[in-house]
């Protein structure tokens, strides 16, 4: 499975995800007026799930990697420095 963590700005998201079958980690900053965000999400292995602050789920970028084999949810950056 592989688990990402997005912060979203107006015209990037910075990313961390990881591969838990092989514990590889990759940071990555995706652009989304070329499209390079849609792409990207796009040609992942499923199942992927997605992690992101909550007004990512109200500002429309989030939706590049909405699909049947994703799942999302918002995290709060106060839970998520107790996780």
């Amino acid at each position: 499975m592989i688990i990402i963590g997005c912060d979203f700005h107006t015209r990037y998201q910075q990313i961390a995800m990881m591969d838990t079958e092989t514990g590889e980690l990759v940071e990555r900053r995706l652009e989304h007026e070329n499209g390079e965000a849609r792409a990207f999400y796009a040609s992942l292995p499923k199942p992927v799930v997605v992690g992101m602050e909550p007004p990512a789920t109200r500002n429309g970028s989030s939706g590049c990697w909405r699909s049947s084999d994703t799942s999302c949810g918002s995290v709060t950056p106060a839970r998520s420095e107790r996780a």
